[in-house]
């Protein structure tokens, strides 16, 4: 957590010179629009990628809610209440009968796969592949329970979710996968060096 931090810090700290320089010219100009739209696609890229693949595991709170889309093996309670894992930031989230979301928290799995089982109406089973692990949490994100698990028991297990649209605002539909972090970041990084390219070139520039 602390390595992805200080990474975060650095692009940060790089981002602010070249805004800073970027900044720097005596009028307003379309090279200044480019400066600042390419800031805030950087940061908000790096951000959406690094929440992702887990790089800010334990920073979010249980209240913030990661954009799921469409999920694989949503576990659906007899009282309604939808288990929904996000694979692509290793996030469970709880959602109600009417799929509002209640709260989320991280689970490791290695990178790897998983499978889901509900346990009972309060709480379920995360088979992780990597681990040769099962984790049993409550609807709340409390881990009850944590046992050993060998390769012909995962390949017996069933997956019991299904696939399910999740209602998710437009405006962070870019956050649900890595790749699409990681274009928007680039894209910005493309924009703020066109602004800043002349600039960079003249020697006087520190």
């Amino acid at each position: 957590m602390l390595f992805s931090l200080a990474i975060f810090l650095c692009f940060i700290i790089v981002i602010a010179r070249f805004v800073k320089l970027g900044l720097s010219r005596t009028s307003f100009s379309v090279k200044t629009i480019f400066t600042l739209i390419g800031a805030v696609f950087i940061v908000v890229g790096l951000f959406n990628w690094m929440v992702a693949v887990g790089g800010l595991t334990g920073i979010l709170p249980d209240s913030f809610e990661w954009p799921v889309n469409e999920p694989e093996s949503v576990l659906v309670t007899s009282h309604g209440t939808h288990i929904v894992p996000n694979g692509s930031s290793v996030r469970m989230q709880i959602y109600d009968r009417d799929l509002v979301f209640q709260r989320g928290w991280w689970v490791d799995t290695g990178g790897g796969g998983f499978k889901l089982v509900l346990s009972s109406d309060t709480s379920f089973t995360i088979y992780v592949d990597k681990y040769n692990e099962k984790h049993t949490y409550d609807l709340s994100g409390t881990l009850l329970a944590t046992d050993p698990v060998d390769y012909v028991e995962y390949g017996n297990i069933r997956n019991e979710g299904t696939e399910m649209g999740i209602p998710t605002p437009p405006f962070r539909g870019l956050g649900m996968r890595a790749t699409s972090g990681f274009i928007l970041g680039l894209f910005g990084g493309f924009l703020l060096f066109l602004s800043v390219r002349d600039l960079i070139k003249q020697p006087n520039n520190k």
